[in-house]
């Protein structure tokens, strides 16, 4: 019944004008140049415009990315959105490539949010995002102060006072299940991720998040957070950052994302335009995303400034 009237519409000047229209459209959204030039990387196909974003939806990028090589072989290519990735598994190929292949996306940001106002401006100042002389100079600041010898030497009763309260949790874990008793699903993801956090708030703003069981503290810990400063909340707005930062990296999953997001990834070329329409008319989960950011910010800065007013008090 439908195909009847279509027929007769593309008979008319008109829509033949509008088939033609549709027919390159869709011809220039599968991005043929862009094809033939990577025809030699095999790969799954990708929908005009949409890529492989179904199927990375429907099971998490770094899943698809190892069924990818699996299937295609150690060196493939998957479309994100509109744009090609060109996947590479052999560990010996990503060392010889990682001296050679310096260049980084022009925005790398925009495959996993669409942030906006000041929090954009916050996050394209990154260490992961800034360019040029900015990069080099925070790279060494990071050397300097993270990957440095004496550095991680001063680092490592963090990491320990964390794996403490952590190695318990594997170990009841382990005991119920070597028992035959009944265990129940052990969420390793999570709780890796509450393990980095409490290094993070140990290290970098010398509070206890709250990420790891307070009850699984050994005898001898103290909760570096009352050595802040006895009138700043740290504990508090440690686990409200902690929160935030679960939060972040929760929207930043394909399948929880704004609607914004595979828009912008099938349309790049429309960036400032979808980051406007985004601003001006968010979604629930893009909301949701920038209120993470900003609370990320906010308590970060808040975390800052009460490690500052304790050393001009020392």
């Amino acid at each position: 019944m439908l195909l009847q009237p279509l027929t007769s519409l593309c008979q008319t000047p008109l829509g033949g004008v509008v088939l033609a229209f549709v027919v390159i459209i869709t011809w220039l959204g599968s991005y043929p140049f862009q094809r033939w030039r990577l025809r030699r990387f095999p790969g799954p196909f990708g929908l005009p415009f949409l890529g492989n974003l179904p199927e990375i939806a429907s099971m998490d990028m770094t899943a698809y990315l190892q069924h990818v090589a699996r299937k295609y072989g150690p060196v493939c290519k998957i479309w994100v959105g509109s744009r090609p990735w060109v996947v590479i598994s052999d560990p010996d190929l990503v060392r010889k490539l990682a001296y050679q292949c310096t260049a980084r996306p022009s925005d790398g940001s925009s495959y996993l949010h669409v942030m906006t106002g000041e929090i954009r401006d916050i996050d394209q100042a990154g260490i992961l995002m800034v360019k040029g002389e900015a990069w080099r100079r925070a790279r060494r600041v990071f050397e300097a102060s993270i990957v440095h010898p004496a550095s991680l030497a001063s680092h490592l009763p963090s990491v320990s006072r964390c794996l403490a309260r952590f190695l318990p949790l594997l170990e009841r874990h382990a005991a119920g299940a070597a028992g035959g008793g009944r265990s129940d699903p052990w969420d390793a993801c999570g709780q890796l991720g509450n393990l980095m956090l409490a290094m993070v708030g140990e290290i970098a703003y010398g509070v206890d998040f709250g990420a790891l069981p307070a009850d699984e503290t050994p005898n001898g810990y103290t909760n570096r957070s009352n050595s802040i400063t006895d009138s700043f909340p740290s504990s508090s707005a440690g686990s409200a950052l902690a929160s935030a930062c679960k939060a972040t990296f929760d929207t930043m999953r394909l399948e929880n994302a704004s609607a914004y997001l595979p828009l912008q990834l099938a349309l790049p070329a429309l960036q400032p335009l979808i980051r406007a329409a985004a601003r001006l008319l968010p979604d629930r989960r893009q909301r949701r995303a920038m209120a993470a950011r900003s609370a990320v910010a906010a308590t970060s800065r808040h975390l800052m400034r009460a490690w500052q007013q304790q050393r001009e008090k020392e």
